[in-house]
């Protein structure tokens, strides 16, 4: 004889097995055709997204959208057809309530795990002069209600003023618009841009604290951080920035900015850990650096 449930019971067991529904739908919705098992499919698809394209939102696994532009290089072709994690030292780095800055913010890879971690009480401010990167990253951040990101069209340096700056091209995929830089450059479009600097932006928007900063610049990290050595040595914000496209000068210079200042080298950040590296590994271009790869460096002030 079967046990009559009571309505609290019969509730409960209504409610788990709604959820087992619900599993099992996501189950059967993210299920992988047999097809794609297969490097030649997965290969075709690929190639067909890099040449059909028109532009438009995607859905990331932590449920952010993205839009990604026609102009379509690696990186756009990657959030395309790949999982993209986030890097834990964003949600270690960026407390809630906090201030983040994402200098080169492209398609906005780092901008909107930010924005994500300092939550509306937040403030994020993302600084990208390509034009059809900066309108795409600024779709991007209205489809998700991301009103606490202020999206900036200039150029950080060491000087105020404007400058020559190659967008470099997208090459339906197989370029890297990452590349962008100051300068006149054969291998894409030179536009003009405006420069402010950090110390300049720190006090045109009276900052108040300023808790992480990523700067990815294409070789001018260290112009950007010795235009914000005041603004650095007065909030002593978590530092993250790219290495691998500066010459050995820039390296002594981001040192010797950020060395007076307490700022300690912890190393490289990597999907499963951090690679421990020093300022002497780093100026020096030794292990675990070399001077051919690409690769961001964490720094904390002591």
């Amino acid at each position: 004889m079967t046990k009559r449930l009571t309505p609290l019971q019969y509730q409960r067991k209504l409610l788990r097995s709604l959820f087992q529904l619900r599993a099992l739908s996501r189950r059967t919705r993210q299920r992988i055709p047999f097809a794609l098992r297969f490097r030649g499919r997965r290969r075709r698809l690929i190639d067909a997204a890099a040449a059909d394209w028109d532009g438009g939102y995607i859905v990331q696994d932590d449920g952010f959208y993205v839009y990604v532009p026609r102009e379509l290089d690696t990186n756009g072709l990657d959030i395309l057809t790949r999982a993209i994690a986030h890097e834990p030292v964003i949600a270690r780095h960026c407390p809630a309530g906090g201030v983040a800055l994402d200098v080169g913010a492209h398609l906005g890879a780092w901008t909107v795990p930010m924005a994500q971690a300092v939550g509306a009480t937040g403030h994020v401010h993302a600084f990208e002069p390509v034009p059809f990167l900066n309108a795409a990253l600024g779709k991007t951040l209205r489809a998700n209600g991301f009103g606490h990101v202020v999206l900036d069209s200039r150029g950080l340096g060491s000087a105020k003023g404007k400058a020559a700056f190659t967008v470099a091209d997208g090459g339906g995929g197989k370029g890297n618009q990452g590349m962008s830089g100051l300068g006149e450059r054969p291998d894409g479009t030179v536009i003009e841009i405006e420069l402010t600097t950090l110390d300049a932006f720190s006090e045109e928007r009276k900052l108040e604290r300023l808790d992480f900063l990523k700067i990815d610049v294409e070789g001018l990290e260290a112009e950007v951080l010795a235009g914000g050595a005041k603004t650095l040595a007065r909030f002593h914000p978590t530092l993250v920035f790219e290495t691998g496209n500066e010459d050995p000068g820039r390296r002594l210079a981001i040192r010797d900015t950020l060395g007076p200042l307490g700022y300690r080298l912890l190393g490289i950040p990597v999907e499963h850990g951090i690679v421990e590296a020093d300022w002497d590994a780093f100026v020096e271009c030794t292990a675990p650096f070399t001077a051919t790869y690409f690769c961001n460096v964490l720094c904390v002030a002591s």
